[in-house]
């Protein structure tokens, strides 16, 4: 999906709620070697998709245990937090490393060679121009252009309702060690409802 300089083949990248490559993966190792124990650790934006799955797939999981670190869990509050202090800047940043990452993907995210939208049959909605994608100054204007246009979202509101893992852990059905710092400048931890891991003996 384009990380770790992989190529992009397909006009779809990565986004903080999907979780069907990390599944795919799991399932892949279980069948290769279906006696071993498999554990899986997650860090930020990673955290939070390994703890969407853990929640989507319950006691169905293929894994023994998680961990996840500085995990978001709640997209809302993140946009919150990055208006607000020195958020700003790293909303900003975040925004350039997001249009440069996703620059030379253009082959694959626009085909025909004038990079008009396009985009799989399936999916409901298509990437703006890049020419305007190019000019996200926010992490909210870039997932409006493209995020969630690439995943078939309704809004950004949509996508990030979708993609908070906080709503999945409740059914995370095995042992998940959740570290984060108190004061991460970028995850909301005072409105993390933290009911549920007392609810759930799994975390």
């Amino acid at each position: 999906r384009s990380c770790a300089h992989t190529t992009l083949t397909s006009p779809q990248a990565y986004c903080a709620a999907w979780t069907a490559d990390l599944a795919g993966a799991i399932e892949h190792l279980h069948a290769e070697w279906p006696e071993a124990t498999l554990f899986a650790a997650g860090f930020s934006l990673g955290a939070n998709i390994l703890v969407k799955l853990l929640g989507e797939q319950g006691d169905a999981c293929l894994l023994s245990a998680a961990s996840a670190h500085s995990n978001p869990f709640d997209l809302f509050g993140s946009l919150a937090c990055m208006h607000r202090g020195l958020g700003y800047f790293y909303d900003k940043v975040l925004a350039m490393g997001l249009v440069r990452h996703f620059e030379p993907l253009q082959p694959a995210l626009y085909p025909d060679a004038s990079h008009s939208p396009s985009i799989d049959a399936n999916r409901s909605s298509k990437l703006a121009p890049w020419s305007d994608v190019q000019t996200a100054a926010t992490v909210y204007d870039f997932d409006e252009m493209a995020t969630r246009r690439m995943f078939g979202y309704t809004s950004v509101e949509h996508y990030y309702h979708d993609g908070s893992s906080a709503r999945y852990l409740h059914n995370v059905g095995i042992p998940l060690l959740c570290i984060l710092a108190e004061d991460d400048s970028m995850v909301d931890g005072a409105g993390l409802d933290k009911t549920v891991f007392q609810q759930n003996k799994n975390l």
